[in-house]
């Protein structure tokens, strides 16, 4: 899409005889505006077109990608300089009266034409892919292996700073016994490490002790209907008896 500035000459005399500008000039959306029979009593010069189209020719003066503000001092510029018939205004849309040099309508043309985005321009297989993947954002696959990259790493910084989490290194006994001893202690309503209530109906009493632990990776227990007595073979068999209360 390109803006610019466009022009009616009277083919009798070779004399301009209008200027405008067009926000859609690529498309000739003023032109076709112009000669709209809908549009005939709006503007002096569609009153002129229409009733002779073969007298008066459209033309393109200048097209680009022009600032608003550059684009009325164009409108204005060449108003000036041709004096145009049915131009009633100066133009420019409320910047009447501004002038530019000669000096600084041509910085503004060529600035203006140097951002022009040409028909027929191609990009190389590599700008379109950088282009197609910066518009994916997050959901471009290298971004999220990028991003896995960046919290594996963190996480590696993070157990290195914490010896008992070490990558590669098993955790020492005296943490797991103390991991388990915490959890048990959250979990136990026994006031005792492994000890835990079993309900049975062949005791008085409705229930037995259990010393629940593992060994070689198989569960076992101990069990009494006397606590004190659980107590002594949960000792005898070298394992720990801690009561938390203590």
């Amino acid at each position: 899409m390109s803006n610019g500035i466009y022009c009616y000459i009277d083919k009798k005399n070779d004399s301009v005889v209008y200027i405008g500008k067009d926000s859609y000039i690529d498309k000739e959306r003023r032109h076709k505006s112009h000669c709209l029979e809908k549009k005939y009593n709006e503007q002096q010069i569609n009153k002129v077109i229409q009733n002779n189209p073969s007298r008066y020719e459209y033309k393109i003066i200048e097209e680009g990608n022009f600032p608003e503000k550059d684009l009325n001092n164009l409108e204005m510029f060449y108003i000036k300089k041709y004096n145009p018939l049915f131009n009633f205004t100066k133009g420019g849309d409320g910047a009447l009266g501004y002038k530019h040099t000669k000096e600084a309508i041509e910085k503004i043309r060529k600035s203006a034409k140097g951002r022009q985005n040409f028909k027929g321009k191609h990009h190389s297989k590599e700008t379109k892919e950088k282009m197609r993947q910066s518009k994916l954002g997050d959901k471009n696959p290298m971004k999220r292996k990028e991003n896995r990259e960046k919290v594996s790493k963190s996480l590696k910084e993070y157990y290195k700073k914490n010896d008992h989490y070490n990558l590669g290194k098993k955790t020492p006994q005296s943490v797991k016994d103390k991991i388990s001893i915490t959890k048990s202690k959250n979990s136990n309503s026994t006031g005792f490490y492994r000890v835990y209530k079993h309900k049975s109906k062949s005791c008085k009493q409705g229930f037995t002790w259990e010393y629940r632990y593992t060994e070689n990776g198989k569960r076992k227990k101990l069990s009494s209907v006397n606590l004190k007595a659980l107590e002594n073979k949960v000792k005898k068999a070298g394992l720990e008896w801690i009561c938390f209360d203590k």
